[in-house]
């Protein structure tokens, strides 16, 4: 462990859908002949990016916390190449966005103003909450949820249509969300079994949707409900993002009031909300977590750490993806609710009209392309450790070497007191006709073995030979391999290879072969 603590840092680059998320103390942003220079962290742990315009990819720039500066160069260079920059707060609470309008009509956002007297604004609450229920309904089939809470949604669902303000489409979206979080309230989260003693039991589950410290999602007090937090602030982040874009007003909201946020942002994350908690969840299911991923403050708010909430921040294309089509579709209800043929809204989210366009000339189906997310960290069960290469093991180098001791300690006892138990309940597994054959056939070639050995004049060769010319070499290849070229079983092989036994002659070339090939 103390190996990957003092590793040099990896530098800064963006994901591979061009997300840099950038957190923590000593964040840099500025522009140097014509590079855009981020730098994060101070002394040995420093990560520097450089970027060009022509080469970076970059689509956004996440900043996450308020310790750093950014410079007004650095800002007009992320507009130059198209880029967006989102700064968060470490609970999730959007500091700041700074996003290229695309579709700047303003006929546009006047249609979005009227769509109250029109009727399209309910008509767009109502979509948005049926959305919304029915991905909720989605994500109770993937957990152990009640009859009662599927029933609950359900009911929700049916009584959409009948509502007819947005203050009872609320007024239902929360009956059915108020049955939906106590399904997922009991989703446990798993943490190295070193850091358990410390660990809250509060902290062993997803939790209340409400805090204990606001009586609202605010202020997370579960580590489970920071992980939402922080998530849902990047997916509305998108939503501001994807209003810019499409030439809405992000503040101007057809369901939520209009306060002082953005309340339309607000309202096309209602839609994206089943896919933020299922992208969660699946973290929560297979992520061992460090208990320094968390950290708790004197009110008894949870944060998540630097490092885990720059991998959450790369999710914003997923989210990007989601809301797209959404806002198309409220920015073209606005249109139609005007009922002029000159306002026309171009699909710059989805680019649904250029891919139709195709279809005339389109050799083979048409693909959509995927969204390239980082992979799911994966942490050492024992100690928490990121693992810093893909592993399926889930144990770094020494844990993994404690876990195969407390394993054998385990395993040692098990087999003869099985073996014991069937003998008592006349089971003997030796006694079978067909265990007595292998045996019987097993003893026969070590005698014929033996006799030709003994035949071919053969001298009795030192072990210490094997052990200074052969063991070494077998340090490159596993020991399913040692079992498969030799016939031995996979625990002597085991034995073999850790120095504690030595193999019959008769092995000693297969091996040697064996470890040859493979450093070759």
């Amino acid at each position: 462990m103390q190996a990957q603590s003092t590793a040099a840092p990896q530098p800064l680059r963006p994901s591979r859908s061009g997300v840099l998320a950038v957190s923590g103390w000593g964040v840099g942003i500025k522009v140097e002949r014509h590079r855009l220079i981020v730098t994060e962290g101070h002394g040995p742990r420093r990560r520097d990016a450089m970027l060009f315009r022509a080469t970076s990819g970059l689509k956004r720039l996440v900043v996450i916390g308020r310790a750093g500066t950014i410079s007004l160069a650095a800002l007009g260079w992320l507009r130059d190449v198209g880029a967006s920059f989102v700064h968060l707060d470490h609970d999730g609470e959007i500091l700041l966005i700074s996003a290229p309008w695309g579709n700047d009509d303003g006929r546009l956002r006047r249609a979005q103003a009227l769509s109250v007297t029109n009727g399209v604004a309910l008509k767009a609450a109502q979509g948005i909450v049926m959305e919304k229920l029915g991905g909720q309904r989605s994500v109770l089939a993937r957990v152990e949820a009640t009859e009662e809470a599927r029933a609950a949604i359900d009911g929700a669902i049916s009584s959409v249509p009948g509502c007819k303000d947005s203050a009872e489409l609320m007024r239902v979206e929360a009956e059915g969300a108020g049955a939906y979080w106590a399904a997922l309230a009991p989703e446990p989260l798993t943490f190295a079994r070193k850091d358990l003693p410390g660990v809250p039991a509060h902290w062993l589950r997803l939790g209340s949707r409400s805090s204990p410290l606001t009586s609202s999602p605010r202020r997370a007090a579960t580590p489970g409900q920071a992980l939402l937090n922080i998530t849902y602030g990047s997916a509305q982040a998108e939503a501001v993002i994807a209003c810019a874009k499409i030439g809405l007003d992000s503040a101007l909201g057809v369901l939520h009031a209009d306060t002082r946020r953005d309340s339309l942002a607000v309202d096309l994350l209602e839609v994206c909300r089943p896919a933020v908690d299922t992208q969660v969840l699946q973290l929560i299911r297979t992520t061992t977590f460090a208990a320094r991923d968390f950290r708790e403050d004197r009110q008894g708010q949870v944060w998540v750490s630097p490092s885990l909430a720059r991998s959450i921040a790369e999710w914003s294309p997923l989210w990007a993806r989601e809301l797209g089509p959404v806002a198309e579709r409220l920015a073209k209800w606005f249109a139609q609710g005007t009922r002029s043929r000159s306002l026309r809204v171009p699909d710059l989210l989805t680019n649904t009209a250029r891919s139709a366009a195709k279809d005339r000339v389109r050799s083979g189906p048409r693909r959509v392309p995927d969204v390239l997310l980082p992979p799911l960290r994966r942490a050492c069960r024992a100690c928490g450790v990121v693992l810093g290469t893909p592993s399926a093991r889930g144990y770094c180098a020494d844990c993994l070497l404690e876990r195969r001791a407390e394993h054998a300690e385990d395993f040692v006892p098990a087999g003869p007191a099985a073996l014991a138990r069937m003998r008592e309940e006349g089971r003997d597994p030796l006694q079978r006709p067909e265990t007595k054959e292998k045996l019987r056939q097993a003893r026969l070639r070590r005698l014929v073995e033996k006799r030709a050995s003994r035949e071919a004049g053969a001298e009795r060769v030192d072990p210490e030979v094997f052990k200074q010319e052969i063991l070494p070499t077998l340090q490159a290849i596993s020991v399913r391999r040692m079992a498969a070229v030799t016939g031995l079983s996979r625990p002597y092989c085991s034995e073999i290879r850790r120095g504690l036994k030595v193999p019959h002659p008769g092995h000693w070339e297969a091996l040697k072969t064996a470890a040859a090939s493979r450093s070759t």
